[in-house]
């Protein structure tokens, strides 16, 4: 028959904290976790300052698109002078498109200057 004998000084008694040292661990992670919470809070808000702000309804013109017209052809005529690009996105996020395709017969809203 065989013994096993163990070693008292290899066994560590198990770890004690003190009562405040339990209650700055319990303060700090309920910091933490308010701290985490505040942060996916303006996480969150942080996209949504990106939204288009809608212009005035007196700052567009209203046109119907004839037969072969595209918004390039349309920015092209009502602008004498500029960017013609930066017309055709104005365009395109007036309307809410996904291009810069259009039907005939449609309106659309061409904001101006």
């Amino acid at each position: 028959m065989s013994a096993i004998a163990i070693n008292p000084q290899i066994v560590r008694p198990a770890i004690r904290r003190s009562r405040k040292a339990n209650v700055r661990l319990t303060r700090s992670l309920v910091v933490l976790s308010l701290a985490v919470v505040l942060g996916a809070g303006f996480a969150m808000q942080a996209g949504a300052g990106s939204k288009v702000q809608p212009a005035k309804p007196d700052s567009f013109i209203t046109v119907t698109v004839a037969p072969g017209e595209t918004v390039w052809s349309i920015a092209k005529a009502l602008n004498s002078n500029g960017d013609l690009r930066q017309l055709v996105d104005q365009i395109i996020i007036a309307n809410g498109l996904q291009s810069a395709d259009v039907t005939a017969g449609s309106k659309i809203r061409v904001p101006l200057k």
